[in-house]
């Protein structure tokens, strides 16, 4: 019977231990929850769609990743439906994103277009049109001066909440939680045993995944991981407005599930700002975007995360460190993270457990980032 540690129970950690669960793992797992305030995986509303860039070209293996995505969510959705809902994403064709937009959809996505030949995602396919008048009529707040397009599927995910939840299911089938920080990693008796904050505390296991984010920058400090950081407010309308999700310069909007909208963008590093300074530009910048939005009454509180981001490529990093055997890591799903996090941590369930990984791990394997010293840490000792 093969011991697992999973260090992490954001989207990296849980989606991982979920895929663990469904593919009948013989093994112990052991989760990790650092409760993490500035956890990226956190914020009171997410969005995922499949084209969260400024293009609409599909990546090899986007059709795949959102295939993952929708049917682990989907899964979730059981456990929780209000928490995930299914909609759309409105996108705007304002300034550069009115010319790769437009362009990328018609080369890619139209019957005679230069690329549609070569278009990978060709089972099920997304469903990319422009926005019409009857869809103004039905989400007026969303109108501006612009054309849009308006692509599905998408969801908004009221991580906040739904974590615990899902937390709860993994407890109930058998998954030991263990809620403290992980200090540090050393191996001792062909174990790999886990240090925590509580010093007493003392775990060793057969497999270790690093499945954390934001501390991927300290743990493996010769990446180039970048962390960007930013705010979502919560706030409530002068008059029950129902919203689709919508995505313009930088700046997301979704809805919770109880009416409330949610809507920020990633821009602050270090220390977040002031609260009344970022609830006031927030208001601002949702204001300028969607001059026909009704009147907001922000929440006492504003939430703020942080992504890790690998700067090569914007991907995800997975797979088993080169210098230490049966130590793992699962992290850098910052930039797009719901869309591609829960398909990287399928690809590596199927690593850990000496499968036949599916086509793809190359795109995110750790390897590519294994530059001198990359992958060194001084939170990982040897004998």
């Amino acid at each position: 019977m093969t011991h697992l540690a999973i260090v992490g129970a954001g989207l990296a950690g849980s989606s991982l231990t979920h895929w663990l669960l469904e593919s009948g793992f013989e093994g112990t797992i052991t989760l990790f929850d650092s409760r993490d305030p500035l956890a990226g995986s956190t914020g009171p509303t997410l969005l995922c769609h499949p084209f969260p860039g400024r293009s609409l070209a599909p990546h090899p293996h986007l059709s795949s990743a959102m295939n993952s995505t929708t049917t682990l969510l989907q899964k979730w959705m059981l456990l929780a439906p209000n928490l995930i809902r299914q909609t759309n994403m409105w996108r705007p064709l304002k300034g550069n994103n009115l010319k790769r937009l437009s362009q990328s959809h018609q080369d890619w996505w139209t019957p005679r277009g230069q690329y549609a030949h070569q278009n990978p995602w060709i089972d099920k396919p997304p469903d990319i049109r422009p926005v019409i008048a009857e869809d103004i009529e039905q989400y007026p707040a969303f109108k501006t001066p612009y054309p849009a397009l308006k692509t599905g599927p998408a969801f908004s995910i009221d991580a906040q909440e739904l974590y615990p939840v899902i937390h709860k299911q993994f407890s109930d089938r058998g998954v030991r939680i263990i809620e403290t920080t992980v200090t540090g990693v050393f191996q001792q008796d062909k174990k790999w045993c886990v240090e925590t904050s509580e010093t007493s505390k003392q775990y060793c296991f057969d497999k270790v995944i690093l499945a954390f984010g934001r501390q991927t920058r300290s743990w493996f400090p010769h990446l180039n991981i970048t962390l960007q950081s930013g705010s979502l407010l919560r706030a409530t309308p002068a008059q029950p407005t129902p919203i689709e999700a919508l995505s313009l310069n930088g700046l997301h909007i979704g809805q919770h599930n109880d009416g409330d909208w949610v809507f920020g963008s990633t821009r602050w590093n270090g220390t977040p700002p002031p609260l009344e300074n970022e609830t006031s530009l927030l208001q601002s910048r949702l204001k300028e975007t969607l001059p026909h939005a009704p009147t907001m009454t922000p929440n006492t509180s504003i939430w703020s995360g942080t992504r890790t981001i690998y700067g090569s490529d914007r991907m995800p990093l997975c797979g088993e460190l080169p210098q230490h055997r049966n130590i793992f890591v699962l992290t850098a799903l910052g930039s797009k993270g719901w869309l591609w996090g829960p398909w990287t941590a399928n690809l590596l369930q199927h690593q850990i457990q000496g499968l036949s990984a599916p086509d793809g791990l190359d795109t995110v394997n750790l390897l590519r980032a294994n530059t001198e010293d990359g992958w060194y840490s001084p939170f990982i000792h040897t004998q």
